[in-house]
């Protein structure tokens, strides 16, 4: 797939974060500055490659479900190993999809496209050419189909491991400042490797 050297890849449950344009890129430098600034993200890992371990406010910019959170910044200690990958930006938009992603909706008409991992082979191929909603007929890039929280696409992703589908969710002050940042609006979903 085009764009995949840019890609952190991880694998396994993730808490995935993109611009709301599937086309933006945002500057990674700046990006990474605000939030080694802020504590969301710490040192490098020994991995490098843009990997970095969770910073001293990570917890106050993900907000986890349930009372007795166990977060291992490290990957020696108990819990699940939370890293957090920043990705440059991909040459083309590209998925970022797991076994949790179900067929996606047309904004039309709600019908499903069940047959998307097909028609997602063969996008590879020809990456301009559109999907044609069974339901009413409308043709749209991939993109522009509602995935939910269970997948999207984008050219620069922001991945923390460790994350269960549901489990977590940014903080609105996290999304906020991924924007002033940016300069672009964010969304999330999860991912299961």
């Amino acid at each position: 797939m085009q764009g995949a050297e840019s890609r952190v890849d991880f694998g396994g449950d993730r808490l995935v974060l993109t611009p709301t344009d599937p086309h933006a890129r945002p500057g990674v430098r700046l990006l990474i500055s605000q939030l080694t600034q802020c504590g969301f993200i710490g040192a490098p890992t020994r991995r490098g490659g843009g990997v970095y371990q969770v910073g001293d406010a990570f917890l106050s910019l993900v907000s986890f479900i349930g009372c007795a959170v166990r977060i291992d910044a490290t990957g020696q200690g108990q819990g699940p190993w939370c890293r957090v990958g920043i990705s440059r930006p991909s040459s083309r938009t590209r998925p970022c999809l797991g076994r949790n992603t179900r067929a996606p909706r047309c904004h039309s008409c709600r019908e499903r496209l069940e047959d998307w991992a097909r028609r997602l082979e063969l996008w590879h191929d020809q990456p301009r050419s559109g999907w044609r909603c069974v339901g009413c007929g409308v043709v749209r890039p991939p993109w522009s189909w509602d995935w939910g929280r269970g997948g999207g696409f984008g050219r620069s992703f922001v991945e923390i491991t460790g994350v269960f589908p549901g489990e977590a969710v940014p903080t609105p002050a996290l999304l906020d400042l991924l924007t002033r940042a940016s300069g672009l609006n964010w969304r999330y979903f999860y991912v299961q490797g």
